[in-house]
């Protein structure tokens, strides 16, 4: 029979210790996980922002060659609606 080594089992005031220093890894790599949660969602906001933008200024070049056209024809108007808009910029409708 083998005999048990005294030093391999935990002493009675050191039981508690392993359950702590579990604790305190989860907690850690709870608050790593949270702060890179926070970063993959500013990232994504910063995705949105320049989708956003860089519709905007497709729309703002489709308003500037209706008007361009438009001028060319005598009537200096803009469009009452994005439907009266090139379907893509600098390409006149209607050609």
């Amino acid at each position: 029979m083998a005999r048990m080594n005294h030093r391999s089992l935990p002493r009675h005031g050191e039981r508690g210790y392993t359950l702590v220093a579990l604790l305190a890894v989860m907690s850690l790599l709870m608050l790593f996980a949270m702060a890179a949660a926070s970063n993959l969602q500013q990232q994504d906001q910063r995705e949105r922002e320049k989708e956003a933008v860089f519709r905007g200024e497709q729309v703002a070049d489709s308003i500037r060659s209706y008007y361009q056209y438009k001028g060319r024809q005598g009537v200096n108007s803009l469009p009452t609606s994005m439907d009266q808009l090139p379907r893509f910029p600098n390409q006149e409708s209607g050609s």
